[in-house]
């Protein structure tokens, strides 16, 4: 009898930092990197592991890079995270955009037209909210010198 494991990986010996080879990935997935059924294997494992940890009480950022899989530790996590929500947001606002022209709302029957309307209404405050939100927490804050400088005057 062969060995046994824990399928997919043992979430026992996860911690931050952990690295899942390309190998250990197209072993579990049978399939060889560079491929595209790797791809959407590998995908849907990373996804996995995500949740399972998350079902575990142990929430980790989990990422492919090189199609080996990590478990990304605080620091990689806090860059992967704002990276992933910028990329998301601005595919927000290009389907936004795409929907608003690719749709020729004359051809639409007047139910679809009310709510296509409606959606793209919605979509587009939603937007602006964000973009605003942003701008107002990323004004420029004074600049405070990293030298000593004159006394206050009294």
């Amino acid at each position: 009898m062969g060995e046994v494991r824990q399928y997919p990986i043992d979430y026992d010996n996860v911690t931050k930092g952990t690295v899942i080879p390309v190998e250990e990935v197209e072993r579990l997935v049978d399939a060889k990197a560079g491929t595209e059924k790797f791809a959407l294997a590998s995908l849907g494992l990373r996804q996995r592991i995500e949740q399972d940890l998350e079902g575990l009480g142990r929430p980790m950022m989990v990422a492919q890079r090189h199609h080996a899989i990590e478990m990304l530790d605080d620091e990689e996590a806090a860059s992967y995270g704002a990276q992933l929500f910028n990329r998301c947001m601005r595919g927000m606002m290009r389907h936004h955009r795409r929907n608003g022209v690719a749709v020729a709302i004359q051809e639409l029957s007047p139910k679809s037209r009310s709510e296509h309307e409606r959606n793209m209404e919605i979509n587009g405050k939603t937007l602006q909210g964000m973009i605003s939100s942003r701008r107002e927490a990323i004004k420029a804050l004074p600049h405070k010198r990293q030298t000593p400088g004159l006394p206050e005057p009294e």
